[in-house]
């Protein structure tokens, strides 16, 4: 049986229309609470690699560089809230008329004065209304993600992102003794050193 994607609505209905991500980006911010033992990289939140190849990250940035990449967030409150919202209708009118702006009128100096639809261009990366089976190589340790997020492995309780629960993970051993890389599909999303005792 096919697994369905752990992603809601919002995200499925776009996708579907225009493709899945080609590349993520990757921090060095860490995204959750440290757990002893158990490290989660920032681009193990993706889940479009499930889909097929893993998306590129490219090279590791700091957290500010993925703040200048959503200077839009700074225009668009200054634009369409600078009254409060009379209900969530209303600021729908106000969001599709910024964006009509922002994407399609607006020159943009880091575009050498061009609108952003100009560079648009649609993933060619299909969103998939099912995933295929996941098969894993020989050697990994499979285990199923619980709906709460964790699971089990050598007696350690691992917590993962809940995008995969229910999900199928791999825990696949390393050159370092004890030290497992965590992963679903072709993503690694953890690291899991059972050395180290919490």
């Amino acid at each position: 049986m096919n697994a369905p994607l752990q992603c809601g609505h919002r995200w499925s209905r776009p996708s579907a229309r225009t493709g899945c991500p080609s590349a993520s980006p990757s921090t060095t911010a860490h995204p959750g609470a440290t757990v002893p033992g158990i490290h989660i990289p920032r681009s193990g939140y993706g889940w479009a690699g499930s889909a097929g190849p893993a998306p590129p990250t490219g090279p590791t940035t700091p957290p500010q560089t993925l703040g200048r990449a959503e200077r839009s967030h700074q225009p668009l409150k200054r634009e369409a809230l600078r009254e409060p919202l009379t209900d969530l209708a209303d600021g729908q009118r106000r969001f599709d008329a910024w964006r009509q702006v922002y994407n399609w009128e607006r020159p943009h100096e880091a575009l050498a004065d061009d609108v952003p639809a100009s560079r648009y261009v649609p993933s060619e990366r299909p969103y998939p209304e099912t995933l295929p089976v996941i098969e894993y190589p020989a050697g990994d340790e499979v285990r199923r993600v619980q709906a709460s997020g964790f699971t089990h492995f050598h007696g350690r309780t691992v917590r993962l992102p809940k995008a995969f629960r229910s999900q199928q993970v791999a825990f696949r051993p390393t050159d370092g003794d004890g030290r497992y890389e965590v992963y679903f599909a072709t993503i690694r999303i953890a690291e899991v050193d059972l050395r180290v005792t919490s």
